[in-house]
């Protein structure tokens, strides 16, 4: 192990804990990160404090999703801060537009692209190599530690992605088709090759509710494509679905987590987590 960092000390933080756990995994000893969300929050309920953002105007570098992912408050705070320097990790994959198509560059409509690329292990492990070359470039005496640390956790991504698409291959293949209530699991699709569907209307708020419209429209989805599972996610809302599920009869399957990790979950078990779900619904 190498000695951590003597006389200057460099703060870094990272938006959401899952973002935290991949720089952690990279900068081992010589620098720890910590999560501007708390863990088990969902990112877009979450509001900070004042102690938050103070911690936030101290740190000079900060590593976000990027891809629009983190919410309008964070990103006003530093558009006015222009002294923290922000990683948008999202900046270094080609994500997936919405609705499953492989986007390219940046483009005025805000919402295009998928954030949600931790999906996708494959994709986490071209950003462990941009986090791994920033703190290079931040720490240049630890660059060869943090170079061997960034290729060690890649090998237990690959490890990690070999393993889920075991898991997925014991679905039958007319059962490889996932619905959820949000557009989260597009990468999932993408690199497994499941059917991803989609249980609610873009915008979908709770105080506004499903119209019966939207009801029709998710129910004559489930019929043709004969989908036996919706897929509820910790972080949103239930009355929709359970509506959809009195109506077609499908199984609703709880505990999915698609935004961020339970205290002390590294990313590996994260994905390990859901990939447990998804199979154990669809297979038995």
């Amino acid at each position: 192990t190498m000695p951590e960092l003597k006389g200057k000390e460099i703060k870094i933080l990272a938006t959401t804990p899952m973002v935290a756990d991949w720089v952690n995994q990279v900068s081992g000893t010589r620098i720890s990160v910590d999560s501007i969300m708390p863990y088990v929050v969902s990112p877009h309920s979450y509001q900070p404090g004042a102690k938050d953002v103070a911690e936030i105007s101290e740190s000079q570098y900060i590593f976000a999703v990027g891809l629009n992912y983190e919410d309008a408050w964070l990103t006003k705070f530093l558009d006015s801060h222009k002294e923290i320097r922000v990683v948008n990790l999202g900046d270094y994959i080609s994500p997936l537009e919405f609705g499953g198509h492989q986007g390219h560059g940046h483009d005025s409509d805000v919402r295009k692209y998928d954030p949600h690329f931790w999906f996708d292990p494959l994709r986490v492990s071209q950003v462990i190599s941009t986090i791994s070359d920033f703190l290079s470039n931040i720490d240049p005496e630890g660059a060869s530690y943090y170079k061997t640390r960034a290729k060690d956790y890649q090998s237990d991504l690959v490890a990690l992605d070999t393993n889920v698409f075991k898991e997925l291959g014991k679905i039958p293949k007319t059962k490889q088709k996932l619905m959820s209530e949000h557009e989260s699991l597009g990468y999932l699709g993408d690199r497994y090759d499941l059917q991803i569907f989609r249980a609610v209307i873009p915008n979908f708020t709770s105080e506004t509710g499903p119209t019966p419209r939207d009801l029709a429209a998710v129910i004559d989805l489930i019929k043709e494509h004969d989908i036996q599972v919706i897929f509820l996610e910790n972080e949103s809302s239930e009355q929709f679905s359970e509506r959809v599920a009195e109506e077609t009869g499908i199984k609703m399957a709880t505990g999915l987590s698609v935004e961020t990790l339970t205290d002390g979950q590294t990313y590996v078990d994260f994905v390990n987590k859901n990939i447990q779900i998804i199979v154990s619904n669809l297979v038995y």
